[in-house]
């Protein structure tokens, strides 16, 4: 290789490292946001909460692990914050042992230093964890008929009975809504698809929020109307946070993710013409 080329190729290398820097730098400092316009699932998901009236109580449940806490938290705390500043109360499970330690720093993360308007979030009174219902469809099938059934105590170990949220609770129709959000089939199928279907009767909105890479296991049961609402990927996430008018986690973290995107693509666009102008130079010769 001769020195002229070599120099050149010296050169190349350092314009793509400084970009490279100079693009992370920019992410970092300047925290730069691509707002996203909520869609028909997003509008849907709002009117259902903003049309809940206070003392209400939703069903949660989260069945992810920490693969997918990047996408999916900013959700979670979404949801956690949006319901109990409306003084909704929320049930929170999971049908995967993944997800005990999720539900845990969720409401730790969600909730904490942030505010609830006038109101306070207390455990127990306001939101609950039951933890782990081991068991996948058949735990899936007992807690949709009785939830003292599935669990007599919650995962700190108090009777459920004594734990004020509880009270008026028996049955999943007995919520005002149910909301999954998941990374995961359970037994091979969506959860909220399994509480839905083994359930008596439907009484309230079934809404999933998934990965992006469950999309098209859940988009079936949504078309079949099993789902009443689905919020899939992180674009929509973001989306998500626009119909509550917040620019939260899964927005910045969109973000993040397409300037990485348009940056690929630069670098893309560069070696490829550095590429085709050293071979025209090298034709010259």
């Amino acid at each position: 290789m001769d020195e002229k080329r070599k120099t050149k190729m010296e050169v190349t290398e350092w314009y793509l490292k400084i970009s490279l820097i100079i693009l992370v730098f920019a992410t970092i400092v300047a925290s730069p946001s691509f707002s996203v316009d909520p869609g028909n699932e997003e509008k849907a998901f709002f009117n259902v909460v903003d049309q809940m009236d206070e003392g209400s109580k939703v069903l949660i449940a989260v069945n992810y692990g920490p693969t997918a806490r990047y996408e999916m938290d900013g959700s979670l705390h979404l949801i956690l914050r949006e319901l109990l500043s409306r003084n909704i109360s929320v049930v929170l499970f999971t049908l995967t042992e993944l997800g005990v330690e999720t539900i845990s720093l969720g409401m730790r993360e969600g909730l904490s230093g942030q505010s609830l308007g006038k109101r306070r979030a207390v455990y127990g009174r306001n939101y609950v964890n039951l933890g782990f219902i081991g068991g996948g469809t058949l735990g899936a099938g007992i807690i949709s008929k009785s939830i003292s059934s599935a669990r007599t105590k919650d995962v700190f170990e108090n009777e459920l009975e004594t734990i004020p949220i509880m009270n008026g609770i028996s049955s999943f129709n007995d919520f005002s809504a149910f909301i999954e959000i998941s990374s995961m089939k359970i037994d091979g199928t969506p959860g909220a698809v399994i509480l839905n279907t083994l359930s008596k009767e439907k009484k309230m909105p079934v809404i999933a929020v998934v990965t992006s890479d469950m999309v098209a296991e859940y988009i079936p049961f949504k078309d079949s109307g099993q789902i009443d609402i689905l919020v899939a990927g992180s674009k929509r996430m973001a989306g998500l946070e626009s119909a509550f008018s917040v620019e939260g986690i899964s927005t910045s973290r969109y973000s993040i993710a397409s300037i990485l995107l348009i940056f690929v693509i630069f670098i893309i666009i560069l070696s490829n013409t550095v590429f085709f102008a050293g071979k025209r130079s090298e034709f010259k010769q």
